[in-house]
């Protein structure tokens, strides 16, 4: 399997330092019980968990600019969009009202585009995989943790092919740096012996970008696809992310030195961001419904 050792020890590090990170970032909140949000399960794009956790205290005032938020089309966004009653936070959105700034959400799919605007400054603030973030070269400053991914992400394959042993001597499909973490964490708590390993990983194919892998999947030229679910008519659904709890992080990333020179509009944009999961958990599916209808 050709992960890139570099690579992967890096994604390790990162995981185990964003950890110690969070613990220390947490201890200098508001004292506050994180609260999990199963409703995220059954929305229509569901899958991740929103890690609910209050915001740090207000460090500087808002710029007054709108941010710009750059997220996928998921119900993992769902709390921007509700903190803003929109794409565009309107006058009477509790980004606006309650924090005094003015969020512009815009729903960019391919994960390496949202990381390539943030590097270059496109945009303030992405929603990305850690895993991800970090592939990309680590651009920026990660300033939350937003969700886990818990059957958001997962391996699909066509008929004949019910377990992930199954796919061994096939083609694998794994959506760059996300599907072979994903890839690597199902085969390591996976009961397979050396040699079944081995051929599973010798089995992988990767793929660019999500693009990529969904027309290598729908041409035969791969057995299976690691990546986004839900399985479409016709595919089965041999493995997801809620196999792996906490193996894939979704965090929000700063672009480089907007910490330093607008710190108001990023605590801004937390507080929000908490009050978004407030609502989530007061009217789930009320709430997902006003999301969904945004997001697409």
């Amino acid at each position: 399997m050709n992960l890139g050792r570099r690579s992967f020890a890096a994604l390790v590090v990162a995981t185990l330092a964003f950890g110690a990170w969070l613990a220390f970032r947490e201890a200098q909140f508001r004292p506050v019980t994180p609260v999990v949000l199963p409703a995220f399960q059954d929305a229509p794009r569901g899958g991740d968990v929103a890690i609910a956790v209050a915001p740090p205290p207000r460090a500087g005032n808002v710029s007054g600019r709108t941010l710009q938020l750059s997220v996928p089309a998921r119900m993992v966004a769902a709390p921007a969009v509700l903190a803003g009653e929109g794409l565009l936070s309107s006058d009477s959105s509790p980004f606006v009202e309650h924090h005094g700034l003015r969020v512009q959400v815009l729903r960019v799919e391919d994960a390496s585009k949202r990381l390539a605007a943030l590097a270059a400054g496109e945009v303030d603030v992405g929603l990305v995989g850690l895993d991800e973030w970090v592939a990309a070269g680590s651009p920026g400053d990660v300033v939350a943790l937003a969700a886990w991914s818990r059957g958001a992400d997962g391996v699909r394959a066509r008929a004949g092919a019910a377990s992930i042993g199954a796919l061994s001597g096939r083609k694998v499909g794994v959506v760059g740096g996300r599907g072979e973490w994903l890839w690597w964490a199902l085969l390591s708590r996976g009961a397979f012996s050396p040699e079944a390993r081995r051929a599973l990983e010798q089995a992988v194919v990767v793929q660019p970008d999500a693009a990529s892998g969904e027309a290598a999947f729908a041409s035969g030229a791969v057995d299976a696809l690691v990546g986004p679910l839900p399985a479409r008519p016709g595919e089965l659904p041999v493995a997801s992310s809620a196999q792996v709890p906490g193996a894939l992080a979704e965090v929000l990333v700063a672009r480089p030195g907007l910490l330093a020179s607008a710190p108001g509009d990023v605590t801004a944009l937390l507080e929000g961001w908490w009050e978004g999961l407030q609502l989530l958990e007061v009217d789930p599916a009320g709430a997902l419904s006003q999301a969904a209808a945004a997001l697409g």
